[in-house]
């Protein structure tokens, strides 16, 4: 379906387009688009859970390299289980014993609110999705500086 652009897609995790051959692809940059990198918070959420879901849908065009729950241990590792990302954090550190035991790999594993900032923090992200309710202004704000901080 992708024609010759298959291969570089695979290869550098390009956005091609069906039908369209790699020299209209090479020459046309509009067409050219990197896969996005995303760290997703409140994973186990619906929106989190949507979010995970659509990055399976669109592989070339997404891709989940870190994932956060506030404490359902359980249900993280078998997203992360299913996506693979890099890392994970729990927020509820009483419960880090159960993620780890529930992994079938060994991703970076974050605890607590410090464990959130630092995942929201990975320096390989494009884009953090929050789906969380943040209560502390001031987590909240260090996380965006932060981010920044590291993008930049």
């Amino acid at each position: 379906a992708f024609g010759d652009s298959g291969a570089v897609m695979k290869e550098t995790g390009l956005i091609g387009f069906p039908g369209l051959g790699i020299s209209a692809i090479q020459s046309n940059p509009i067409l050219l688009m990197q896969r996005k990198r995303v760290v997703v918070l409140g994973a186990t959420g619906s929106i989190g859970e949507s979010a995970i879901k659509v990055a399976r849908d669109i592989p070339e065009r997404m891709e989940i390299v870190g994932l956060a729950a506030k404490s359902n241990a359980r249900k993280l590792a078998a997203q992360a289980n299913l996506v693979r990302p890099e890392a994970v954090c729990l927020v509820e550190e009483s419960r880090i014993a159960e993620l780890r035991a529930a992994l079938e790999y060994e991703p970076i594993v974050f605890a607590g609110e410090t464990g959130l900032e630092e995942i929201a923090c990975l320096t390989n992200a494009d884009m953090v999705l929050v789906a969380v309710v943040i209560a502390s202004p001031f987590l909240a704000g260090g996380m965006l500086t932060g981010r920044r901080r590291r993008a930049g």
